[in-house]
């Protein structure tokens, strides 16, 4: 008997593209230094800055990682962010009221920001050093809207006042739905 591929092919790739993602679980660390326990993804989600691609231009980006903090049974939340604008851009300080924002499928997120304890090692590394690292505040329903949301859109003000917007790198931002899973945040 015969085998024909050419009848296999398409099946195969009909199931391979209806399966499901396999769940990002988020990775759990205690830091030594204060005894509380970090949450935080194992990459975190990659932006790119929206604009044309010039020669001999380096494109900016952005990166944003959920974080739980766990401090002996009181749990909360945070997200970093990381902004690192392309040539010619500068970048207002990300620590000023209004300086960023995300924009979601229902609206802007406000953007609040949170100290963060000195941990022996951060929840996530800053891809450059002169990019700006920051954590902004998130309850556990802004956890769920940033999970259920299709729409995932970083505005940040430059330091003209002039927007600049970073979208992510991949359609699938599916691992900060994971997050909001595996942290209970499933009310969106």
């Amino acid at each position: 008997m015969r085998n024909h591929w050419s009848t296999w092919i398409p099946i195969i790739a009909a199931l391979t593209s209806c399966g499901t993602h396999a769940p990002i679980k988020p990775q759990e660390r205690l830091d030594e230094r204060t005894g509380i326990t970090i949450a935080a993804l194992p990459e975190p989600i990659e932006l790119v800055q929206r604009g044309t691609l010039t020669f001999n231009k380096r494109m900016g980006f952005a990166y944003l990682g959920p974080v739980e903090w766990n401090r002996a049974g009181n749990v909360s939340y945070s997200l970093w962010v990381h902004v690192a604008p392309g040539d010619g851009a500068q970048v207002s300080d990300l620590r000023i009221p209004g300086a960023a924002s995300i924009k979601l499928d229902d609206g802007f997120l406000p953007m609040v920001v949170v100290d963060t304890p000195a941990l022996k090692n951060e929840a996530y590394r800053p891809a450059v050093t002169w990019g700006q690292s920051v954590h902004f505040n998130l309850g556990v329903d802004t956890l769920g809207r940033l999970g259920s949301s299709h729409t995932l859109e970083l505005h940040v003000l430059g330091a003209d006042s002039s927007p600049i917007i970073f979208l992510p790198s991949r359609a699938d931002h599916s691992s900060l739905q994971d997050f909001a899973v595996a942290s209970h945040a499933t009310a969106y």
